[in-house]
């Protein structure tokens, strides 16, 4: 589908959708471009989907126009061809995949905004019009900040894709950070079975997780879950949730390296899929052309890696020994990436690599329960072996909790949670929460991964710290 809407280009344009050798022998990668390809796919693969059932909703998305570097393009015409394909999807299959094919561009936004702040919908009236069942609602679209949640910026490693675009959340729900999924339960209407169904998988750990899924789909707002949130946000920061963190590779780059990997599997978490990315860097001089302000490529370069990786939760003492970079900038520290990029000059970027190696963390990585103020935490993204750090100011944060005085519904469950993660603060003092992971590092030997013994320490940095 994706070369299919690439073909609507002039000739001279179509060789963006894959790897373009520049005057320098280098490999390069139009990530602008990847974007605005993947936006349109996106939106031609949802009427697809939609025209599959008898809602109607697939209209909306047959109205829209779209625009591919200069060259105007309608989602009509677009379906219209792909129909006389005569390819046919399984949805079942397919939809998982194009969601996470088109996700870069949604978390390359969230590193740049960060995830204080977020969109949602809200019932407001739409007129005098009504029916047996009373006044017509529908949803329009407003923005909340997690404090209206109970929430502060010590909960930022927990609310990774907070940010996605309603269409979007449903589609990447296992993606996406415990606290993101809770503020989902409160506020959506939609796939709220299958919201709260990932959740659940998400605090497993918890023995009350029925109770706290069933609360927080009773709240009708962020006051009223607020007491419940703030003490399940805390708890996890202590002992991790279990995550299924992905790779958000860029549309071309996926194809690219799809194309390249012979007969090895492939997988959006795993070792060997970075570790094809790291050869076609290191063997092919593969690049990434990007619009943007900044000069230093290197700044660019880290917010690539944060974007596809997930790595802006994580902390910069693990990154720091497991990857090229040795210095790793915080938030304030690249604004220029996004600043003005439509009218920036594109620079050609050398992507981040690694040098050990982990899947992706898919599971609870601790044993420990059978943006205006500066963040002090972090969440692992990797499953690897690791000692933990707790700094004096969240330790701080936990002493001066303030659940006793807070509002909202489920106050006994608010209590129960406060309880476990008095048991984990006690742990915390004494040192047992320090071991975290699941797994070996790996480390290329001989051409080949293999396991290491090496165990990393955190140094309490994060990209969005002060």
């Amino acid at each position: 589908m994706a070369r299919m809407i690439n073909l609507n280009l002039p000739n001279n344009e179509q060789h963006r959708i894959t790897v373009v050798r520049d005057n320098e022998g280098n490999n390069v990668l139009y990530l602008d471009f990847s974007n605005e390809l993947a936006g349109i796919l996106f939106t031609l693969f949802s009427a697809v989907r939609r025209a599959d059932n008898s809602s109607g909703t697939h209209q909306k998305y047959l109205s829209l126009d779209a625009k591919l570097l200069e060259t105007p393009l309608k989602i009509a015409d677009l379906e219209t061809q792909w129909r006389a394909t005569g390819v046919k999807f399984n949805f079942t299959i397919a939809t998982p995949i194009v969601n996470m094919l088109t996700a870069f561009k949604c978390m390359f936004d969230e590193v740049r905004t960060g995830v204080t702040t977020f969109q949602y919908k809200k019932a407001s009236q739409a007129g005098k019009k009504r029916t047996h069942a009373g006044q017509i609602l529908r949803k329009k679209e407003d923005r909340s900040n997690i404090t209206e949640y109970g929430l502060n910026n010590q909960h930022i490693p927990l609310l990774k894709g907070i940010t996605l675009p309603p269409e979007r959340r449903s589609g990447l729900i296992r993606s996406v950070g415990p606290l993101a999924h809770a503020i989902f339960l409160v506020n959506e209407t939609k796939f709220t079975n299958k919201i709260a169904k990932s959740f659940s998988e998400t605090i497993q750990i918890i023995p009350a997780k029925g109770e706290i899924v069933n609360a927080l789909e009773a709240c009708k707002n962020g006051a009223e879950a607020s007491s419940i949130l703030t003490e399940l946000g805390d708890l996890l920061l202590l002992s991790t949730a279990r995550s299924t963190q992905k790779i958000d590779f860029p549309l071309t780059l996926a194809m690219w390296l799809f194309s390249a990997k012979g007969d090895n599997p492939w997988n959006f978490s795993g070792p060997g899929t970075m570790y094809l990315l790291d050869q076609g860097i290191k063997n092919l001089s593969l690049k990434f052309k990007i619009r943007s302000q900044e000069d230093v490529t290197r700044n660019i370069a880290q917010v690539i890696f944060h974007a596809m990786y997930g790595t802006y939760t994580e902390d910069f003492g693990i990154l720091s020994q497991i990857t090229t970079e040795a210095e790793w900038k915080k938030r304030k520290d690249v604004d220029k990436v996004f600043k003005e990029r439509s009218k920036a000059e594109y620079r050609r970027v050398t992507p981040v690599r690694f040098i050990y190696y982990s899947k992706l963390a898919q599971s609870l990585l601790t044993k420990s329960l059978g943006n205006t103020d500066p963040c002090f935490t972090r969440l692992p993204s990797f499953s690897a072996n690791r000692t933990r750090l707790f700094t004096t100011e969240f330790k701080t944060y936990l002493a001066t909790g303030k659940v006793g005085a807070q509002a909202g519904r489920g106050f006994n469950i608010s209590y129960y949670l406060r309880s476990l993660r008095d048991e984990l603060v006690q742990k915390m003092e004494v040192g047992k929460l320090e071991e975290c992971g699941t797994r070996k590092w790996m480390k290329e030997k001989e051409g080949k991964l293999v396991e290491v013994d090496d165990r990393f320490m955190e140094n309490c940095r994060c990209f969005f710290g002060k």
